[in-house]
């Protein structure tokens, strides 16, 4: 389940003050010189960029936190550090994504899985946040007893595979489909380097096939076999040769 919060730092930290007014707990109430500080901090930024001593124009910055910021972490915590306060299955939380996993084999794991997503709800909209419509429920078992489960008014899409960073999750659990994808990636790539290169030399192939072939099985063997990956890295063996 993801939620705008990049999007929304600058509004929600505008809003701390009136909002922790309306609080009872007068202990998370932040003054007006902080939320301002904040606001300054997230606006009007300006980069630019240097490159063997030439130096670009400066350009606005249009992301909200800034990369690298201390800053992110600190509205991270301030705002997410308490989503999951009392729940009931075992959720994740990071800074664009939330996930919620537990066991939907049985009517009363159903409804412990409702009653977290009521209480991610009312989270968000205590804390003046949405989740994006895209939000799904992805079953890892089929002979789980499927359920309409609710976001708010959202009734949430049931799936049996999701990509997840790029990484394919189902019911299997394995890798096998991944590190086949990233195969048939990497042997395009060497045809059509084998195809478009004018020299074989040594100094020409190695470079790209280090820059443009290697990054596809490396990426995704250090999910599929760690052992692997780790003689690949000292020997620059292809992941593949042998296995």
């Amino acid at each position: 389940m993801q939620y705008q919060l990049t999007q929304h730092l600058l509004e929600v930290a505008i809003e701390i003050l009136p909002l922790s007014r309306r609080r009872e707990d007068s202990h998370r109430e932040a003054d007006e010189q902080t939320v301002r500080w904040i606001e300054n901090w997230l606006k009007c930024q300006a980069q630019s960029v240097v490159i063997s001593g030439r130096k670009s124009n400066w350009r606005p910055v249009t992301s909200r936190v800034t990369q690298g910021s201390t800053l992110g972490l600190i509205l991270f915590n301030i705002f997410i550090n308490d989503q999951d306060d009392a729940a009931e299955c075992i959720p994740s939380k990071f800074a664009d994504d939330t996930k919620l996993g537990g066991m939907a084999d049985t009517p009363e794991g159903h409804a412990a899985i409702q009653r977290d997503l009521n209480k991610l709800k009312k989270w968000a909209d205590r804390n003046l946040m949405k989740f994006k419509e895209k939000s799904k429920v992805l079953y890892l078992e089929r002979n789980d007893l499927m359920h309409q489960y609710t976001l708010g008014a959202l009734w949430l899409e049931s799936i049996f595979a999701e990509n997840d960073l790029r990484v394919l999750v189902d019911a299997r659990l394995n890798m096998s489909q991944q590190c086949a994808l990233a195969a048939k990636k990497a042997n395009s790539i060497l045809g059509c380097i084998r195809r478009n290169a004018v020299s074989r030399s040594k100094e020409v192939i190695f470079p790209l096939c280090s820059g443009l072939v290697r990054p596809h099985p490396e990426y995704w063997v250090q999910s599929w076999a760690p052992p692997v990956q780790e003689r690949y890295r000292h020997t620059g063996d292809s992941p593949a040769k042998g296995h």
